[in-house]
C-alpha cells in the first residue's frame, strides 16, 4: 500500500494534507484515480482530476502535492488562452 511505503514521500505536515485534500474535494472535475488523504500519516493518494472547472482552486492555487488536473484543449492557441485566463504567472504546464 502506498500509504505505508517508505519509498513514497510524505506531505510536509498535516495542515498541508488538509489543504491539498480540500483542493481535490472541492473540484467540479471528475476524479479519475486517487482522491484519498490521511492527515495523521501525512499522505495524499496520487490523484488525477479530469476537466476541473476553470475557477476551481486546483487550477488557481499552488498544489505542491501529488495531484494532476487534466484540461483538454483543441490546440496550442486554446491552451494559451486558457492559461492566460487562469493567472498571470502559471507555475507549471504539461503538454
Amino acid at each position: 500500500e502506498r500509504k505505508s511505503c517508505k519509498d513514497y514521500g510524505k506531505i510536509i505536515n498535516s495542515r498541508h494534507v488538509g489543504r491539498i485534500y480540500n483542493l481535490v474535494d472541492e473540484t467540479t472535475g471528475k476524479i479519475l484515480m486517487g482522491g484519498e488523504a490521511d492527515q495523521h500519516a501525512r499522505f495524499v493518494d496520487p490523484t488525477v482530476i479530469d476537466e476541473p472547472g476553470m475557477n476551481d482552486s486546483v487550477l488557481r492555487e499552488e498544489i505542491f502535492g501529488p495531484v494532476l488536473p487534466i484540461v483538454t484543449v483543441s490546440g496550442v492557441q486554446e491552451a494559451i488562452k486558457r492559461v492566460n485566463n487562469i493567472c498571470d504567472h502559471p507555475l507549471a504546464l504539461y503538454i
